[in-house]
């Protein structure tokens, strides 16, 4: 019952990716390294793709 919810914009999704994984979860190569302070720090590339509507807006 989600899809006609999605259709109508009531229900909203979210992926998460990188470039060469696609839809492959088992495929991500985020990593994590040490910084100088011997804490955790990420290394990714962000791409942000978004859409909003504003139907209530003429």
């Amino acid at each position: 019952m989600y899809l006609p919810q999605a259709a109508e914009g009531k229900l909203g999704g979210f992926a998460l990716t990188e470039p060469g994984a696609g839809s492959d979860a088992g495929g991500l190569k985020t990593k994590a390294v040490k910084d100088g302070n011997g804490r955790m720090s990420r290394l990714l590339t962000l791409l942000l793709l978004y859409k909003k509507r504003h139907t209530h807006i003429r």
